[in-house]
């Protein structure tokens, strides 16, 4: 009976610390008292409530909640990291209400995050929404916005279900690179996204020869050609392509020197699998017809890991691209993966032994990889592959760890750009 009593007031205490905060009219900051009624900022385990009229600006680092609701048009602008325990689910509801991420937000626990009807979450290039765990389902009934810059890409990393009732959409802004630079190499980072809706879009480049309209997004035909073949959709083309299929990679260019395509659809919460094939027997015959070359992309609206390396520094996936299952359907001489950088620097190979920071993939980037004739099999890609690394896109300016260094030389003449990656290794 002492032990049930104790229990229960330590229940009974519990509850009662727990207490919901709500944000007071007009612009007020998170480390205010006077902000939130009843007075006194929120703590760890409080939730808290942003109404309309209301938009409550994250000033302060180390904030955590254990949930949030914004209703009524309320705005919750996150400047700073950002953690939610998830013990209840968390909403976005009513029209015009707005979760405003300039820096991460991280939700962990099993609980809901719902996005109602008119209302919206808007990510801020570079920015992370993180949902933890596996258990964890996002419901969007309104708009989700992911923005990226040339050198900053937001993530929506999922590591559970998108509830498949949902209405709204996801839409990814991806940078393409500019028609008048480098074309540029890339894959849908959303399901149900159509050619069709890609060519639409004023931002990609075209070019009309004799009344009749080219598009700057094409295909890689490894069968065909001596090296394979690249190809650009008309309207015709464009339709006959359909869905972007996830995990398949195009050539694409926008206009002038640079801008983003969106890719509206719904975030893969699953595998995607893209079949590896091989033109010629060996790949190595300049006059055979086609290549070992297979143009793939990264699916997900959040980078992936390439190695172990980068798996095992990753917090929220702890797989990775080149796993053994992987390998064996790439050419022996080709264990890796080849990333376009533009003509200069060309080419980024990423292979077992590249550093942990070296080896992610931006969301819906495209990249090369060699098939091996003698094997034959679907390329996989899951939801633990992705990580909340990736902030540097590009190897200058990467720390070196101590136990290892790293020398790259680079070969220009007569217009060939060639690269030898030496890894010194503890």
């Amino acid at each position: 009976k002492i032990l049930l009593t104790c229990i229960s007031l330590l229940l009974t205490i519990s509850m009662q610390s727990q207490v919901t905060k709500t944000a007071a009219a007009g612009v007020n900051n998170w480390n205010n008292a006077s902000s939130w009624s009843p007075s006194g900022v929120p703590a760890s385990n409080d939730n808290i409530l942003v109404p309309s009229g209301a938009k409550m600006k994250v000033n302060v680092t180390g904030v955590t909640i254990d949930y949030f609701t914004i209703s009524g048009g309320g705005e919750l602008e996150v400047n700073n990291s950002m953690s939610v325990t998830g013990g209840s689910a968390s909403q976005v509801t009513g029209s015009s209400s707005t979760l405003s991420l300039k820096e991460n937000m991280t939700i962990n626990g099993t609980s809901t995050v719902t996005v109602g009807s008119g209302a919206s979450i808007t990510l801020t290039s570079g920015k992370q929404l993180i949902l933890s765990n596996s258990s964890s389902t996002l419901t969007n009934n309104g708009t989700i916005t992911l923005n990226s810059s040339s050198s900053a890409f937001s993530s929506l990393l999922l590591r559970g279900d998108y509830d498949d009732n949902s209405t709204g959409n996801v839409t990814y802004a991806r940078y393409v690179s500019g028609v008048s630079n480098d074309w540029d190499l890339i894959g849908s980072p959303m399901v149900g996204v159509t050619s069709n809706m890609i060519i639409a879009q004023s931002n990609l480049a075209t070019n009309t020869v004799d009344g009749e309209t080219d598009y700057a997004i094409g295909t890689f035909d490894n069968t065909t050609g001596a090296n394979g073949t690249w190809s650009t959709f008309d309207s015709d083309d464009s339709f006959s392509e359909g869905q972007l299929e996830s995990g398949k990679g195009f050539q694409m260019a926008s206009i002038l020197t640079g801008a983003t395509l969106n890719f509206q659809g719904t975030p893969l919460d699953g595998n995607a699998t893209f079949a590896i094939t091989e033109g010629d027997s060996d790949g190595d015959v300049a006059g055979a017809t086609g290549s070992r070359w297979n143009l793939v992309a990264n699916p997900y609206p959040a980078y992936i890991s390439v190695n172990s390396n980068a798996a095992g520094a990753a917090t929220h996936g702890n797989d990775y691209v080149l796993k053994a299952t992987n390998l064996n359907l790439l050419h022996a001489n080709n264990q890796a993966v080849y990333v376009w950088g533009g003509d200069t620097p060309g080419f980024t190979t990423i292979n077992a032994a590249s550093s942990a920071a070296n080896a992610v993939i931006a969301p819906g980037q495209g990249f090369f990889v060699g098939g091996n004739h003698t094997n034959s099999g679907d390329l996989t890609f899951n939801i633990n592959m992705m990580t909340e690394d990736g902030s540097d896109d590009g190897i200058s300016g990467d720390v070196m760890n101590d136990d290892r260094a790293e020398l790259f030389v680079n070969l220009f003449q007569n217009e060939y750009n060639r690269v030898t990656q030496l890894y010194f290794l503890d």
